[in-house]
């Protein structure tokens, strides 16, 4: 498959490092983003985003060097953080109106065939539970048709049922446009059930990049333990190494 998307970045501030990442996504590549509270997942998905300024960066799209924190305005990139910008009043029908302005490739059919689909019932925003808000963002987000999709936190405030039709919706939309997809999530089924890729991020550094298929035939583990297994590793190597750097 041809690479969509290639950044190479690094973040430091106050007491926080982001290591040095490079991150390639593949024509429909789904990759899982995973860690502690403050292990810094958010921090790379907002760099990735252009929404924090890097230490360090380099962003490609198809093979043609763009800018990183311009980048995101690219009609290419569409971008989900679990917050609804718009007016409290609106109902669903307004945000089109008012987007579809915004995307060239925008599609009102497919909104509200999302709409749909998601259970979001044409109420006001201030009506709307968390999780249908994020049901909301989320067919605002697809509808874009954009190739590069980011999404912080995709399934936080959905109960089982919402969170297995908005994965299998997620599957038919990059089944259909090749698109790739990196997620960040807490909800270790959500990787193991939808991800190609997971990505383990451990104090700011990146202890795990793998095929979820490759390192569940190699570990023989459930992806729970493993994923705890490498935190533990990475956990006792850091220990070993302030131990070696005081002697």
């Amino acid at each position: 498959m041809e690479s969509l998307f290639y950044a190479s970045v690094s973040k430091q501030y106050n007491a926080f490092e982001l290591k040095p990442f490079d991150l390639k996504l593949n024509e429909g590549e789904v990759v899982g983003l995973i860690g502690a509270n403050g292990a810094g997942k958010t921090t790379l998905l907002n760099i990735l985003e252009g929404r924090c300024c890097p230490s360090s960066a380099e962003v490609s799209y198809r093979n043609q060097a763009m800018n990183p924190i311009s980048w995101k305005k690219n009609p290419v990139v569409a971008l989900y953080d679990g917050v609804c910008p718009f007016c409290e009043k609106f109902k669903p029908k307004d945000i089109c109106k008012i987007v579809s302005d915004w995307y060239p490739k925008w599609n009102s059919k497919q909104y509200y065939e999302y709409l749909e689909i998601l259970g979001v019932q044409p109420i006001r925003i201030h009506q709307m539970s968390l999780g249908t808000k994020n049901k909301l963002m989320l067919a605002v987000m697809l509808a874009q048709n954009a190739e590069i999709l980011f999404c912080d936190e995709l399934t936080t405030g959905l109960d089982l049922v919402a969170r297995e039709k908005v994965l299998d919706l997620l599957k038919e939309y990059i089944g259909k446009s090749h698109a790739a997809m990196i997620f960040s999530t807490h909800i270790i089924s959500d990787l193991q059930n939808f991800a190609s890729r997971i990505i383990l991020i451990d104090k700011g550094e990146v202890i795990l990049n793998t095929e979820v298929s490759r390192i569940l035939e190699k570990e023989q583990l459930p992806l729970e333990e493993i994923i705890y297994k490498y935190i533990k590793e990475n956990m006792q190597e850091v220990k070993n190494n302030i131990i070696e750097i005081s002697r």
